[in-house]
């Protein structure tokens, strides 16, 4: 999924540490173009701050999440949502696991 994305982009409470530790344990640090964490100085989800900065510099089109406070700023923003193994959150789009992804929206 992240593959076929024209580009990748992560918020995060975590540090910048932390997250880029993870993703490179992980080898994903490659698919993502810009990362933003708590280090960065934006306020905390749900405010939506820093994914107006992301709207505004790539046009983001889709944010996935699996808490409230993930899709409540991309809802604000008119982004698509999609909700991550949480079926009761407000979203467009519902995923149990991430290999269902194009199944199910390219099914709305």
């Amino acid at each position: 999924m992240l593959k076929s994305a024209e580009l990748n982009v992560i918020v995060t409470h975590k540090s910048k540490e932390s997250t880029l530790e993870i993703l490179d344990c992980y080898d994903m640090k490659k698919y993502f173009t810009e990362i933003i964490t708590k280090d960065d100085g934006y306020k905390r989800k749900p405010d939506i701050g820093a994914y107006a900065y992301l709207h505004d510099k790539y046009g983001i089109d889709m944010v996935i999440g699996d808490r409230e406070l993930d899709l409540k700023p991309a809802r604000e923003l008119g982004i698509k949502t999609c909700a991550f193994q949480n079926p009761d959150l407000e979203a467009d789009y519902h995923l149990s696991s991430y290999k269902d992804f194009f199944a199910v929206v390219e099914n709305r």
